[in-house]
């Protein structure tokens, strides 16, 4: 019996192997199709806000049939708690053969020209819910967070390096979510990808995930994050990352104050009333912070450490609030005294 147990594992396993994450799914309260993450700042930011968003597959194969897409905990931000599962679409309904997001692998688990290292890259990738191969912190095209109906990508999540199989999406070419790669711009996907593959995969196996950064080359994912305690003022091009605490707000701006310190120095993240209420997205931050029950928040940018005009403090500069992802952390009572990781 429990041999036809295990067998019945092994092929449920293989069955979640083989098929392809789910990227994008269109939404009918936003008459677009998104990631999930560009679904959770809308969310977070409507006023009033719906129930809940309803998800349909987006693959034109798919499209006379309503398949329907569950959108998992997009409803809450991000958070450290230990109930929290990364955002992420899940298949409810059965897709077309032909869709986009059903996998084609030959007979050895392989894909056609795929080389070792690639194989190995894709089942690191596999085992994660979030999947981010490539980034581009350029800002130049748009805001990144909604995918245009056009031919040419401008931002956002966008597949690269179809596996040959021939089938589309607006005529850029198939995801290949097994063979090919996923490039975003936008900050908080890189993050979700880099949280999950340090809490999901093995420290041997989060050391050998790669990450391609434009203008920057492949490197290990972890190599691209920077902890603010290892940061100084020569670094450049990299996500500095560290534990903060809520200060103060300064009308919709807000200053947070790190835990680390440099050269013995407090260290600081200022966001003027200005630059919030600039940010498509403000009400998402403005909700995170105003959360009381945590004990502190992960702070994640795309910025640079600067001395204080005064010269007694440093602060973490972020030059566009898309370079920004802050992330609740563990709540008061059950890591009030403990320095976040």
């Amino acid at each position: 019996m429990w041999q036809l147990v295990m067998l019945g594992f092994s092929a449920l396993a293989l069955l979640t192997m083989t098929r392809n994450r789910i990227l994008f799914a269109y939404c009918e309260e936003l008459k677009e199709s998104v990631n999930i993450d560009t679904a959770r700042r809308h969310f977070l930011s409507e006023d009033p806000r719906p129930e809940c968003y309803h998800f349909f597959c987006d693959d034109p194969h798919c499209g006379s049939q309503q398949v329907r897409i569950s959108g998992v905990n997009y409803r809450t931000a991000a958070s450290e708690s230990p109930k929290y599962v990364t955002a992420h679409y899940r298949n409810w309904d059965e897709h077309s053969p032909d869709c986009m997001w059903e996998s084609d692998l030959d007979e050895a688990g392989r894909l056609r020209g795929e080389t070792d290292a690639e194989t190995k890259q894709r089942k690191l990738r596999l085992k994660l819910k979030d999947l981010v191969t490539d980034f581009d912190p350029s800002l130049d095209e748009g805001d990144g967070l909604v995918r245009p109906n056009v031919q040419e990508p401008a931002g956002d999540d966008v597949p690269e390096d179809g596996d040959g199989n021939g089938r589309n999406r607006n005529g850029r070419g198939q995801p290949g979510l097994l063979g090919g790669r996923t490039k975003t711009n936008q900050l908080s996907r890189l993050v979700e990808t880099y949280r999950e593959a340090k809490e999901t995969l093995s420290p041997e196996e989060f050391s050998q995930l790669e990450l391609r950064v434009t203008n920057e080359g492949v490197m290990p994912l972890h190599q691209y994050f920077c902890r603010i305690s290892r940061a100084n003022h020569d670094t450049k091009n990299r996500i500095i990352f560290g534990g903060a605490t809520f200060v103060e707000w300064y009308g919709a701006g807000f200053k947070l104050k790190f835990y680390d310190r440099v050269d013995k120095k407090s260290i600081f993240l200022y966001v003027s009333p200005a630059k919030m209420e600039a940010y498509r997205f403000r009400k998402y931050f403005k909700e995170i912070l105003s959360d009381t029950t945590v004990a502190y928040f992960t702070v994640f940018a795309l910025g640079r450490l600067e001395a204080s005009p005064k010269g007694n403090s440093v602060n973490l500069v972020v030059d566009d609030l898309r370079h920004l992802d802050i992330v609740r952390g563990k709540a008061k009572e059950a890591g009030a005294n403990e320095v976040p990781a």
